[in-house]
């Protein structure tokens, strides 16, 4: 049963999924012990099917007169990720890490909910969705401080995300005669984007028993 804020609105009446996962971890022999590299992948998969009946998802007449509609979603997530690290001892007992992630992400959503044409049979009013994104590649840098003072440890961490390349999926071209056709909005083939993938700060406290 589906519910929004304790409120039945539908079911789900398949849910599946299948996820594929592997990683290897690396200290290479010819590069400095406190140097690491990781590789992963993974590949996620998931559909669900079943009806909505009331609100919030939909308008009050269908409310009222019970009718439901039917929905189906297709979820297909490929990830890679990459990531190095070291950890150094600096001369004024100050231990320092840094890191560097890479992520190639290929997502798939597909969405579509559509009300019976005849009682439960054939298909009406069929609304689709689909996400506008093919692939997305961001990194992350990290650097992370920590001071023992006596019993006590501070530090701090920092992280920065930065988006790499945004690819869209191919839209439907414009035509119109005697003009040549425009080129559809999202058919960038792959965008370095400019825009602050956000940070975050964190400072600790530590004490040793």
């Amino acid at each position: 049963n589906l519910y929004s804020r304790g409120v039945k609105f539908g079911q789900a009446a398949r849910i599946k999924g299948d996820i594929d996962r592997w990683r290897a971890d690396m200290r290479l022999p010819y590069l400095p012990k406190n140097l690491a590299f990781t590789l992963e992948y993974l590949d996620v998969s998931a559909l669900a099917s079943g009806h909505i009946e009331a609100w919030p998802f939909t308008d009050p007449l269908v409310d009222l007169l019970g009718l439901r509609r039917n929905f189906k979603a297709d979820l297909e997530l490929t990830m890679w990720h990459f990531n190095a690290r070291g950890d150094f001892n600096l001369p004024v007992r100050i231990g320092l890490a840094a890191g560097i992630d890479l992520f190639s992400v290929t997502p798939d959503l597909q969405f579509k909910d559509w009300m019976p044409d005849f009682l439960v049979f054939g298909i009406a009013d069929l609304d689709q969705y689909q996400d506008k994104y093919e692939r997305i590649d961001f990194g992350r840098i990290e650097l992370r401080a920590t001071k023992p003072v006596g019993r006590f440890s501070i530090g701090c961490n920092i992280s920065q995300l930065f988006p790499i390349r945004i690819k869209e999926r191919p839209g439907e071209l414009t035509v119109t005669p005697g003009e040549p056709p425009e080129q559809p909005i999202n058919s960038i083939e792959g965008e370095s984007p400019r825009a602050d993938g956000g940070r975050y700060i964190n400072f600790w406290l530590g004490y040793s028993f």
